[in-house]
Order: C-alpha cells, then sequence, then structure tokens
C-alpha cells in the first residue's frame, strides 16, 4: 500500500492547500527522524556519581558494594587488572572519573569507601586481601558476618595495610572460625594490623572468634596488632577448641606486636580446651619493643585472671575491673576519666563514648551523635560553645536537671556533680558559662534513656533540644499528681526545638493530675516552641473533672507554637 500517498489524501481532505502541500513532507519527516535514531544507535545508560557528598569516599549501601570493595584494594575507584567485571557488578555504569565531580577544579582522587547504611550479610565471606585505604562505616553496622576457612586469616579483612585506615563500624554477632593448619591471624574485623595502619571506634558485639589452628592469633576485634587500635572494644567470646598449646588468644587482641592499645576494652568470655600461657582477657601475648597499652581494661567476665597473658620485650599494663566497675562510671570519670580523646588529630575532643547507665558496658556514639570540642577547654567546663547553656550529652545529666531547676548551675543536692564531675564552680564561670551563672540546658546530642523515668520537678529556665531527640522516655507512676519528662514549668521556661520519639506516659493516679509527654502542666509565662512527639502514648486513669492528658502536655496555660 502507498501509505505516503494515503496521509496526503487524507490530510487533503481536511486542510486547505497550503497545509496540505505541508503534509506531503510529512513522510520526508519521518523518514529523517528513523534515519537519525540509526545513527545515533541505542540509548546509553547514564552514568552514576557513587560519591555524592563529594569527600572522595565512595559509598557503599548494598551487600553487592561492600562485595565488590575486594576488587580495589588500594580504594581509588578503579578495578584491579582483569577484574572490571565483578567490580560493575557493585558499582555499575561508574563515572570515569569516580570521585571527580569538577567542582575543584582538580582531579580528586578517591580515597576510600563509607557505608551509609547498615548491612546484613547472608553467604559466607571471604576476607578482603591487603587493603590499605579508608574504610569509615559512618557509625553503621554489618549483621551476619560469617568466616569458615582454611587457607588465609579468618577476619572481615585479613590485612589493614600500610596506611589503611578501619573507623566507625560496627560487627553484630559475627562468626568467625579457622579451621587452617598454618599459622594464623584471626579476629573479627582484622586479621592483621599492619604498623602505620589503624582501627579506631571499631566494636563487635556478641558473636564468636574460634580457632582450632596452631601457632595462631585470635582475638576479639584483631588477630594480630603492629598498629593502632583506638576507642574500640570487643564483647565476641573467643575459644581455643583443639589441643595445641602454641596459641595466642585475647578478648580484644590475640597478640600485640609493638602495637598501641589506647582506651580500648574487652569484655567476651575468653577460653581454650588446652592450657595456654598466652591467653588474656584483654592480650594474649605482648611483645616487641615499641607501643603502649594506654587506658585500656578488660573485664573479669572474660574468665581470665590476667589482662594481658604473657610478655616479652617491653613491659606493659592493663587492668582487671569486675563488670560492676567498668559499668558504674557513666561519664568521662573514674576509671573513663581519660577516654575523652582527639582521636581524629583535629585538636578537637571527639565524646567518643556513650556510657549509658550502671547496668551497661560503654558503647560508641556514632560519628552524629559525637562532637568537636576544643581540647584545652578547662575541666569541668560543661557549657564548651559559651552560650550560657549546660551541654547535656547523657542520662544522667538529663537527670541531674531536678537538683537545678533554674538551670543557673548552682545545684541543691550531692547528686548533681555525679552527673557532672570536677565541675567549674567560681562565682566567675560556673560550669564553663562565661557570665558566671548559666541559663539553662541544652541537648548535645540525640539521647536514648532507659528504665522509668522520674519526671523533672517544676522546671524554670530555658531547655534547648538543638533538633536533638530524646527516645525512650517511660514514665508509669501511681501517684505523681503531673507526670511527662517534666512535671510541670515555672513562669518563664523557654522549652524549644526538641523532639520525642515513641514515649510511653502512663499514670494509675484516680486523683487530680495531668500528664504529657513535654510537661504535665505548661503554666502562664512560659513558651514551648517547635517541640514535637513522634509516635508512643499517653494513658491516664483519672476520672474528675479536673485531670487532664495531652500529647504535649496535660494542660497548658502558656504559649505553644510551631509544635506538633
Amino acid at each position: 500500500m502507498n501509505y505516503a500517498g494515503s496521509v496526503r489524501r487524507t490530510l487533503g481532505l481536511f486542510l486547505p492547500r497550503r497545509a496540505a502541500a505541508l503534509a506531503a513532507l510529512l513522510p520526508l519527516l519521518l523518514a529523517a527522524a528513523l534515519l537519525l535514531l540509526m545513527v545515533a544507535g541505542p540509548v546509553q545508560a547514564q552514568n552514576v556519581d557513587y560519591d555524592t557528598d563529594d569527600n572522595t569516599l565512595i559509598e557503599i549501601d548494598t551487600a553487592a558494594k561492600l562485595i565488590a570493595i575486594r576488587h580495589d584494594l588500594n580504594g581509588d575507584g578503579t578495578a584491579a587488572s582483569g577484574s572490571e567485571t565483578a567490580y560493575a557488578m557493585g558499582f555499575p555504569n561508574v563515572l570515569s572519573t569516580q570521585c571527580d565531580d569538577g567542582s575543584t577544579g582538580t582531579v580528586e582522587t578517591c580515597t576510600g569507601y563509607e557505608l551509609t547504611a547498615d548491612i546484613t550479610l547472608t553467604a559466607n565471606w571471604t576476607p578482603f586481601g591487603s587493603y590499605t585505604a579508608i574504610l569509615d562505616g559512618g557509625g553503621h553496622t554489618i549483621s551476619g558476618l560469617t568466616v569458615s576457612n582454611n587457607d588465609a586469616n579468618a577476619a572481615f579483612i585479613t590485612n589493614l595495610g600500610a596506611g589503611g585506615t578501619l573507623r566507625d563500624l560496627g560487627f553484630m554477632s559475627p562468626s568467625i572460625t579457622s579451621t587452617s593448619t598454618t599459622a594464623r591471624s584471626n579476629g573479627v574485623a582484622v586479621g592483621q594490623v599492619e604498623s602505620t595502619a589503624n582501627v579506631r571506634n571499631v566494636y563487635a558485639s556478641g558473636g564468636t572468634v574460634t580457632t582450632a589452628t596452631a601457632s595462631s592469633n585470635s582475638g576479639g576485634l584483631v588477630g594480630r596488632l603492629l598498629g593502632t587500635i583506638t576507642a574500640s572494644y570487643s564483647t565476641a567470646a573467643v575459644s581455643a577448641t583443639g589441643t595445641q598449646t602454641n596459641l595466642s588468644i585475647g578478648g580484644l587482641v590475640g597478640r600485640r606486636v609493638g602495637g598501641t592499645i589506647n582506651t580500648s576494652y574487652a569484655a567476651g568470655t575468653v577460653s581454650s580446651a588446652a592450657s595456654l600461657t598466652n591467653i588474656g582477657g584483654l592480650a594474649g601475648l605482648s611483645s616487641g619493643s615499641g607501643g603502649a597499652i594506654t587506658n585500656s581494661y578488660c573485664s573479669a567476665a572474660t574468665g581470665q585472671t590476667n589482662c594481658i597473658g604473657s610478655q616479652s620485650g617491653a613491659t606493659v599494663t592493663s587492668t582487671r575491673y569486675t563488670a560492676a566497675q567498668m559499668q558504674s562510671p557513666t561519664g568521662y570519670l573514674g576509671i573513663y576519666a581519660h577516654w575523652n580523646i582527639d582521636g581524629e588529630g583535629e585538636g578537637n575532643l571527639d565524646f567518643p563514648w556513650n556510657f549509658g547507665t550502671s547496668s551497661q558496658y560503654p558503647a560508641l556514639n556514632t560519628p552524629d551523635q559525637r562532637g568537636d570540642f576544643p581540647a584545652n577547654q578547662a575541666v569541668g567546663d560543661y557549657d564548651w560553645d559559651d552560650d550560657g547553656l549546660i551541654d547535656l550529652r547523657n542520662q544522667a545529666q538529663l537527670a541531674a536537671i531536678t537538683h537545678n531547676l533554674t538551670g543557673t548551675g548552682v545545684a541543691i543536692a550531692g547528686a548533681y556533680g555525679t552527673a557532672f564531675p570536677s565541675r567549674l564552680n567560681t562565682a566567675s564561670n560556673r560550669m564553663g558559662c562565661p557570665s558566671g551563672t548559666c541559663a539553662g540546658y541544652e541537648l548535645a546530642g540525640d539521647l536514648t534513656l532507659t528504665g522509668n523515668w522520674t519526671p523533672i520537678g517544676a522546671y524554670n529556665s530555658t531547655l534547648e533540644g538543638n533538633g536533638h531527640t530524646i527516645t525512650g522516655l517511660t514514665v508509669n507512676l501511681s501517684t505523681a499528681s503531673n507526670t511527662g519528662l517534666i512535671t510541670y514549668t515555672g513562669s518563664s521556661a523557654t522549652l524549644r526545638n526538641l523532639g520525642f520519639i515513641n514515649p510511653s506516659i502512663t499514670s494509675t493516679n484516680t486523683n487530680t493530675n495531668r500528664h504529657g509527654v513535654l510537661a504535665g502542666e505548661i503554666r502562664s509565662g512560659s513558651v514551648v516552641s517547635a517541640v514535637y512527639v513522634s509516635g508512643g502514648s499517653v494513658t491516664t486513669s483519672a476520672d474528675n473533672g479536673e485531670a487532664a492528658a495531652g500529647g504535649l502536655t496535660g494542660r497548658n496555660q502558656g504559649t505553644i507554637r510551631a509544635s506538633w
């Protein structure tokens, strides 16, 4: 059929003569478009930028991407020769200039990888080879790490090579097993850390490290340490199951060879079927003339009398404490007085640790929960930014507000000093507030509360949330007349920029009472702004006309704005 003629005739019936003439060109236009498509070829996939924040670290949010790292062990974003196809399984359509978006005017080379999400592994893990770049966990975790091999160091990474850095990463319930018949170094995170490599803010929570290998070094985090471990811990159980006695096993490190362990601990059980000399709660064997162990401990829960099994070369020390002794300090005091360090080497204190309650071992803050503060600030200065507001960094400090309801920093009970140890207490610079008298409190990070909360009394100052959240607020009382984070405010309180995540407020008092998440009652003259409650519940048993319950406050006589 002559389709072009049919189109012209059909259009000609309905269009003026000039339009009909234009219609005659339609077949030619269609043919030209088809020719252009044929010349252009198939549509190409768009390149993908895997360094969206331009910090030269390639972003990892899936197991496939994590696996692909093994094909680029120097972290420059270019696969090793012959591994290009395997690398592309994790990073398809990668930009040819992987970490360079052209914004700086100079070519930027990738320097490693960073996790942007928690990762769950589902198969037996083949450890990375000698990794020499940065691997930044970003405070995320890897679950399901299972290594069972007999031909290499059993760990997430076999060797952290010269200049390599592993940081801000947690391993949840890992399982590491070595059955090699030759000498190996085994651990959850790294088999061997070389002399210029470092592990920082890394932990293993639960899990096991098991070896039946003669002449091996096995630790709850690292097998053999020549480099540095800082602000890290392990609660993994470490064991030797065979009859071999030429082993070094420890709760954190199997063998320290001139390396350094700083502000770290181990609390997992350490055991052996055979009688070993080199077995310790923190390190099995310490050898070499360099390095040190500083402010690092093992728990009696490891089952070992000594933190260090045996030593040769330079003498180092590590103190064994009971679980209660390690759990009791809830801040940078006592045995943890020197644990607030400048791990990043930037001249600022990092606040790496979260001490929780007196029934918990210290845990690590994520990078978002930490803060950088001048290292030259005086001990006991709790107003780091000199804005007149006392910084709150843990549950004990938040609870201590009840002993200083006007926010001046002048305590009415000895318990205040427990929450704020060594506080500055001079009239000219109280708590570090520059004017001498503080004007309230501010959250310096997100807080997670545990246990049944006793509401703060009649608060009458500023509580600045700085956009942070309080998770786990639980109030369950039968006698209190007002419940919430605060019972009620005074006549000039300011509560702002604060979020509550899944709180639970319950009162079984049937008398006149008022209940809310933030406060039972906001009194006249007080202002609440930019405060919210996400999820959770407020429940009351009150059954009289004066009782009140609300998602934010039970009764309001003040001002609430921009809140939900």
